[in-house]
Parts: structure tokens; C-alpha cells; sequence
């Protein structure tokens, strides 16, 4: 006839092991992506375009450039 064997796993070894959060864990699978690293890039590069923009440029918005 057939054994049934069964594996015990100890107790200890998932005592020690990290508990992480959902939030935690999300990130670590997004910084691991290259792709995501790369989207996180661009969208980072738009941000510091769009509020740095000023220093850079020396355009007035409100001038009229049509009557000059």
C-alpha cells in the first residue's frame, strides 16, 4: 500500500521572516522594474520642467505679442 508522509515545516521559519505591508511591498516590485524607473523618470523630468521653468525662461505670459 501507499505512505502518506507529511513534511513539517518548523515553526521558526515563519517567525523570522519580515511581515511587509501592501504598500511596501508595491514598492519593491516597482522600483525593480526598469520600465517603471524609467516612467518614474519622465514623469519626475515633467514635474521639474514645469516648476523650474521660470528661472529658465524670462517670458512674460500676460504680454501681447500680437500688437508689439
Amino acid at each position: 500500500m501507499t505512505e502518506n508522509v507529511s513534511r513539517e515545516v518548523p515553526v521558526t521559519d515563519f517567525a523570522l521572516r519580515e511581515h511587509r505591508s501592501l504598500w511596501v511591498d508595491a514598492w519593491r516590485r516597482l522600483i525593480s522594474s526598469n520600465t517603471a524607473r524609467l516612467g518614474m523618470a519622465i514623469v519626475l523630468l515633467f514635474i521639474l520642467s514645469a516648476t523650474l521653468a521660470h528661472y529658465f525662461w524670462d517670458y512674460n505670459p500676460t504680454t501681447d505679442l500680437d500688437y508689439s
